[in-house]
């Protein structure tokens, strides 16, 4: 009987890793799917202040 209980110990054990470095993996390639992501969307936004950088630059020094 007590070898019934380590024995299913054991698995329960091994299948808490197993979904433990699932779940870790999981979570790594979220992270860099995010990074990438965020880098796109640094871009952008450089792009967009160039251009509104560079249409201040062709308006009137009244209108400032």
């Amino acid at each position: 009987m007590l070898a019934i209980i380590l024995l299913g110990l054991v698995i329960a054990g091994v299948l808490l890793l197993l979904n433990q470095g699932r779940s870790h993996s999981d979570i790594t390639q979220r992270v860099f799917a995010l990074e990438a992501q965020n880098q796109q969307l640094q871009d952008r936004v450089q792009a967009l202040e160039a251009l509104v950088i560079e249409k201040e630059k062709h308006r009137p020094f009244d209108a400032l």
